[in-house]
């Protein structure tokens, strides 16, 4: 879903910085409509190994800048309690003007 946005949105893009707050919004939206759209196969099993239908909440983060040769260092730490399914990924893409680093967090309801 992640990959799939950023190339929707970014694929043939250059660098403007005027255009990043509409990029940034359109990645975010669309990227958590696909999340709800498909939440019933994300669903995992919880400490009991019984799949119980609870919905995720989802924060998402996207930063974009120039690519400049400048370095962007990212980084973020979750710490679940005991067996949880709460779930994060971040995703990285870039072309020769921009980088994008993706993240989303998944908390169970």
């Amino acid at each position: 879903i992640i990959r799939e946005n950023l190339l929707t949105v970014l694929k043939d893009a250059q660098y403007h910085a005027q255009k990043v707050d509409t990029w940034t919004s359109t990645l975010l939206e669309g990227i958590l409509k696909g999340l709800q759209n498909n939440q019933e196969q994300m669903l995992l099993p919880d400490s009991n190994g019984k799949v119980n239908g609870k919905p995720y909440k989802y924060v998402v983060t996207c930063i974009i800048m120039q690519r400049t040769g400048a370095g962007l260092h990212s980084s973020c730490v979750a710490h679940w309690e005991g067996q949880s399914t709460d779930q994060m990924i971040s995703e990285c893409w870039n072309n020769d003007t921009i980088h994008c680093v993706t993240t989303v967090f998944a908390v169970r309801v």
